[in-house]
């Protein structure tokens, strides 16, 4: 997560977001606010929300979750279903 190699950065992303890191959760934090390359800072911040746990979000009409907390929890984000392919984005 310190390379100064992009593509490492983000190979390091996909092996905590897998591995489900939560303790990594700060330092993700930290990447999203920070990482001078805004493809990683962005993936920093899908994958520290993943490894968060939240509340039971509220459900829409239908029983089905509102489209911004589909975002909110990168279920909508190409990295995301990369991940759950268990293949890295990279």
């Amino acid at each position: 997560l310190h390379d100064a190699r992009s593509d490492h950065r983000c190979a390091a992303l996909w092996i905590v977001d897998l591995l489900k890191l939560s303790a990594l959760t700060p330092r993700l934090l930290a990447m999203a606010g920070s990482d001078p390359d805004v493809r990683i800072a962005r993936i920093a911040a899908h994958v520290s929300r993943r490894l968060t746990p939240t509340a039971a979000p509220a459900t829409g009409a239908g029983g089905t979750k509102p489209a911004a907390t589909e975002v909110a929890e990168g279920s909508n984000s190409q990295f995301a279903a990369v991940a759950q392919a268990g293949e890295s984005p990279c």
